[in-house]
Order: C-alpha cells, then structure tokens, then sequence
C-alpha cells in the first residue's frame, strides 16, 4: 500500500467517526411519527391487530422501506469493500467486513420484501376495498 493510499484511508475512517459521533449527539432525533413510520413496539401491536386492508398495507409499507433501508447498507458496503478487503481485523477472522455484512443486509432485505407481500396478500384476502388501496398506492 502507498503513503497516499494510507491516509485517504486514514481520513476516510476519521470523516466516518466523527460523523458516527455527530450523529449520537443529535438533540432533535428523529421520531417515527414524524417521518409517519411505524415504531417497533406500533409494527407488533398491529401485525398481532390487523384485520383491514388499510392496516395491512400499512405493515407491508413498513417492510417495504426496511427493504430499502437494508439495500441501501448492503450499497454502501459494496462501496466500502476495497478498503474492508485489506483490513487485517477482518482478515484474522477470516473473512470480509463488507462481504459479511452485504450478506446479512441482502438477506435481511429480502425478508422484509417476503413480509411486505405477505401482507399485501392478506390485505387483498381482508375485503372487497383492498383492490381500491392497490389502485391507489399505484400497486
């Protein structure tokens, strides 16, 4: 590896810390309700709950955007790997940072994707006015 090589490296690893410690001391964190996303505690109470097509598709709205949340973390590390490949942490272990967690966020997304259809299917099982919330969310 080259001098140069090494502190982009470095600089790249000191950016990704700080802004990771910027990020903890946030006063306004951001809330679920503000971004009209489910919470945790919310997304159990209603898959136990749901009956209508509208809670359904509200579930499968939320796996919908775990999905994408989680490919997003798998492009990221994909972006990463040529810096994790070299990590002798990571090469003690046997194996890659990135692949790994490209394989758990990968996997992780197409989960969410299972649940999101399942949901969608017992919206369309839940009533009549289930194809009216499909037309209308352009499904």
């Amino acid at each position: 590896m080259t001098k140069t090589s090494n502190k982009l490296r470095g600089f790249i690893m000191a950016v990704a810390a700080a802004a990771f410690a910027l990020s903890l001391l946030n006063p306004y964190p951001v809330k679920a309700v503000e971004t009209g996303q489910l919470s945790k505690k919310e997304l159990k109470s209603l898959i136990k709950t749901a009956s209508t097509p509208a809670e359904h598709l509200r579930v499968a709205s939320y796996y919908h955007s775990e999905a994408t949340r989680l490919r997003a973390q798998a492009a990221e590390h994909e972006a990463m790997q040529p810096m994790s490949s070299t990590s002798k942490v990571w090469a003690a272990r046997g194996m890659n940072h990135c692949q790994y967690w490209i394989a758990e966020f990968t996997k992780g997304a197409q989960q969410a994707d299972a649940k999101a259809v399942q949901h969608e299917r017992m919206a369309a099982e839940a009533g009549p006015r289930a194809s009216l919330t499909f037309a209308a969310m352009g499904k």
